[in-house]
């Protein structure tokens, strides 16, 4: 194999070590469940870079940056709070955006305020949705942006993001 191979296999090995619960690992002698599959019920605080493809009003382009969340987690359902901020190289700005998140398993939705920095007349206000499909620490997602103002401006992402829980309490 050659050494591209070999790196592209230590990270597909590390990135499937991280993602297996620790229960997979588990001695059922001392354990009770010997399997279990998905997170523990509790608080998490996770955070993880994001970026992808964008488009809008002012041009396509790509974005990159990052994100931080606080979410409840029980049952296979999520309930937080998130904020990312990130810099658009087609619209030639930065942005961050805040607001509540929440799904069921794999399918999640976010949104809320926008602020978008670099005009000319000083940070814009909007607002940004956004879809997402996750598979526990990698998701893809689709976000809407409407920056009112002098005249309207729309904004779309589709993007990967790779999240990491940072901290947990369980229940």
């Amino acid at each position: 194999m050659t050494e591209k191979k070999h790196h592209l296999l230590a990270l597909v090995a590390l990135l499937t070590a991280i993602a297996l619960p620790a229960e997979v690992f588990a001695d059922p002698q001392v354990q009770g469940d010997a399997f279990s599959l998905g997170a523990d019920a509790g608080w998490y605080v996770m955070g993880g870079i994001t970026g992808g493809g964008s488009f809008g009003t002012l041009g396509p382009g790509g974005f990159v940056g990052g994100e931080l969340s606080l979410v409840r987690l029980k049952r296979g359902n999520w309930l937080g709070l998130y904020t990312d901020a990130f810099y658009d190289f087609g619209q030639r700005r930065a942005m961050m955006t805040v607001g509540p998140e929440f799904g069921k398993r794999f399918l999640g939705l976010d949104g809320g305020l926008g602020v978008r920095f670099g005009g000319d007349d000083g940070p814009d206000l909007g607002g940004q949705a956004r879809l997402l499909l996750t598979a526990g620490l990698i998701g893809i997602y689709g976000r809407y942006g409407i920056w009112p103002g002098d005249e309207l401006e729309h904004t779309g992402q589709v993007g990967m993001l790779i999240k990491v829980p940072m901290l947990f309490r369980g229940n």
